[in-house]
């Protein structure tokens, strides 16, 4: 069962003994901006909870609260690590400035909300609270033990986006608060410092794969800050482009039963205050090891895909393709072979491989394989 670290360090079950059921309470960003990527970290915590918990048969139901106009109490104060900047939105300024007024920018930021965490795969709520239970959930959000406070006190967290609530279905059982640590983008801080505006769509149109975050993410542990970089995002496109690659390629293969000690490491990572990074080096010594089965591999990938949420099944069946860029490096390693230049042939193979892409010599010409 799913252990998340207390404050005092204590290694702590998501739910006692005997519970089935398990609550979370989330909260949308304010409405009256874009989301940006620090927003989104809380709901992949959240996301990781319902899935573990779902693998040990919990039945888990998610409530999201509506994020309000500059947060709680209207402060515009900032969450998820400083990327907030507590202005309106970039579409909206302030009511009566002119242009479209904060109340008109609302909806299509809520929506794009949504539409980012669709396409970070994480499950939608069950239910998304408004009016005075909201208002009630807020305020229980906003105030919560974050560490062992003095003298019984508490301490008073910045904005309730921060929080996920988790509440065990069984008698006498209190709400949780945990929360993820902060996320920065190059370095950036609240005020407008480089990298604090990034959102999703900003990483879908540097032609990154919006579950490259997603990937990034899982490389910390939930309760280490981040800095992301644009190389980083990078990084975790190509990882998440090749891993898609092999589980397409061993899907070819006949199944064969999933290496059983193996798996069990990984989902006992996932269990132990979900230590996602150790599960994706557990993941690519599977990968690499080529004395098990294709057809194993295959299975234990797709298994273990139902925690990541990587959409690691998303290959199968399409034609290999070469990534951008490949072409001409392609060309150019060509073009050095014939003309003997090892040096650079071998410069160009490790930058190919660098993007997935494995080239062999043969007496025919270069041929190269997408992993």
């Amino acid at each position: 069962m799913l252990r998340l670290l207390d404050p005092g360090g204590r290694a702590d079950r998501v739910v006692p003994e005997g519970a089935r059921s398990l609550r979370m309470y989330t909260c949308a960003p304010p409405a009256d901006r874009p989301a940006r990527l620090g927003d989104l970290r809380p709901h992949l915590l959240a996301d990781l909870v319902r899935r573990v918990c779902e693998r040990h048969r919990l039945r888990v139901v998610l409530h999201r609260v509506a994020g309000g106009p500059g947060g709680l109490h209207g402060t515009g104060s900032g969450a998820s690590g400083g990327l907030h900047d507590g202005a309106p939105g970039k579409t909206g300024g302030a009511p009566g400035a002119g242009g479209s007024s904060v109340r008109e920018d609302v909806p299509s930021h809520e929506e794009a909300f949504r539409a980012d965490a669709t396409a970070l795969n994480l499950r939608p709520p069950e239910h998304s609270p408004r009016g005075s239970e909201a208002a009630a959930l807020l305020a229980e959000m906003a105030v919560v033990s974050e560490a062992l406070p003095p003298a019984g006190g508490h301490v008073l967290l910045s904005s309730p986006e921060e929080t996920v609530l988790l509440e065990a279905v069984a008698p006498g059982a209190a709400r949780r608060p945990v929360r993820s640590a902060p996320l920065r983008f190059e370095g950036g801080t609240a005020g407008g410092s480089a990298g604090a505006g990034v959102s999703l769509g900003d990483v879908a149109a540097a032609g990154l794969d919006p579950l490259a975050v997603r990937l990034a993410l899982l490389g910390h542990r939930h309760r280490e800050p981040v800095d992301l970089t644009w190389d980083a995002l990078r990084a975790a496109d190509r990882a998440l482009r090749r891993r898609r690659a092999r589980v397409a390629e061993w899907s070819e293969s006949p199944s064969r039963p999933m290496p059983a000690e193996r798996v069990a490491r990984i989902e006992a990572a996932f269990d132990d205050d979900l230590d996602t990074p150790l599960a994706l080096r557990l993941l690519d010594e599977m990968e690499r090891d080529e004395s098990l089965a294709p057809g194993s591999r295959f299975e234990a990938f797709l298994h273990l895909d139902q925690v990541l949420g990587l959409d690691l099944p998303l290959d199968i069946g399409r034609p290999r393709t070469l990534p951008p860029g490949a072409d001409e490096l392609l060309e150019r390693r060509r073009s050095a072979r014939e003309s003997g230049d090892q040096t650079a042939c071998d410069l160009l193979t490790r930058e190919l491989a660098g993007l997935g892409v494995e080239v062999a010599d043969t007496p025919q010409g270069q041929s190269w394989t997408v992993r």
